[in-house]
């Protein structure tokens, strides 16, 4: 019987295809998710699931996936939590390449002050350009929209089995989901934007898949935008990072930083950040805030830099 409900709540799962319209996923105080999807070929704008309903604050309690089945696509995702709740999204060969002067926001928004879970599967890939105005990260988690936590995650296989977990309860083996993200001047990869009002970050974890992180020129691989700092960034589990930075740091704060920073790096995380001008873990060039760097566990960290800064 148990077999036979799991089987029957996994077909009525919905999958949204990010090449009919920009997502928003939203779990408000009630802890009900909706999502609403967009649509130009809809008279009223909103897409439809495969039951015709119309996709706008739509519940679904069956976990949200999102694809783009490898395809690229200019919409956006944009995640909102309500304090004290959670959402679980998982990105399935998502491929977002935007002009964030067009869409006004990064490929994919973290807000609220509730937390977000990014489960991966398969390849995935987010990228963001600009002509200098309008700077959004390609994962935009600005301290201004909310201070909940962000966790990218790759629990499970890419047929949503679970993987298995060694003895701290991490997952381990099967399909490897990965991410790559690319940041665009003052923007960050994952992090902080290019304003002033984007540009701090916090509380963002990372625990499991591969993941590819480039900063744009000022802004931090995974961290700060222009000026911005990066607290309570967590590499842990079974992640494999890679990072990179010109002159914000691959991992920290970003160009001209001014707050307090920290990162923490444990498990049997591994870890490769490099940057140009500034550290691969720590701060960004010509940043003047406290870093706090944690390396513990069974970590490997491989970090270099090529003028003045530490490389840690």
């Amino acid at each position: 019987v148990a077999m036979v409900s799991s089987i029957a709540t996994a077909a009525f799962a919905d999958t949204y295809d990010l090449n009919t319209g920009s997502v928003t996923v939203e779990t408000k105080a009630n802890g009900i998710t909706y999502v609403t999807q967009k649509d130009d070929k809809q008279v009223d704008g909103f897409a439809r699931n495969k039951n015709n309903e119309i996709l706008n604050e739509h519940p679904d309690d069956t976990g949200v996936t999102i694809t783009s089945d490898g395809r690229q696509t200019s919409n956006t995702i944009t995640v909102e939590t309500a304090k004290d709740q959670t959402t679980d999204v998982t990105l399935d060969k998502v491929h977002i390449e935007v002009d964030t002067a067009k869409t006004k926001s990064g490929a994919i928004e973290i807000k609220g002050d509730g937390d977000t879970n990014l489960e991966l599967n398969g390849n995935n890939t987010v990228l963001v350009k600009n002509d200098w105005e309008e700077e959004h990260a390609a994962i935009e988690k600005a301290d201004t929209y909310g201070k909940g936590t962000l966790t990218i995650k790759d629990d499970l296989n890419d047929d949503n089995t679970p993987k298995d977990k060694d003895e701290n309860g991490n997952a381990v083996g099967g399909d490897t989901g990965k991410l790559v993200a690319g940041g665009y001047h003052d923007a960050a990869a994952i992090g902080g934007g290019g304003t002033d009002d984007t540009a701090c970050t916090s509380n963002i974890t990372i625990t499991g898949g591969e993941i590819t992180a480039n900063g744009g020129t000022y802004g931090a691989g995974i961290g700060g935008g222009y000026s911005g700092d990066a607290s309570n960034i967590r590499i842990e589990g079974n992640a494999d990072v890679t990072a990179f930075g010109d002159s914000g740091a691959a991992i920290g704060s970003s160009y001209h930083a001014r707050g307090n920073s920290d990162i923490t790096i444990t498990d049997h995380a591994t870890v490769t950040a490099a940057s140009l001008d500034a550290c691969a873990i720590g701060g960004g060039q010509d940043a003047d805030g406290k870093v706090t760097v944690t390396i513990s566990g069974h970590a490997s960290v491989n970090a270099q830099t090529r003028t003045p800064p530490a490389a840690i």
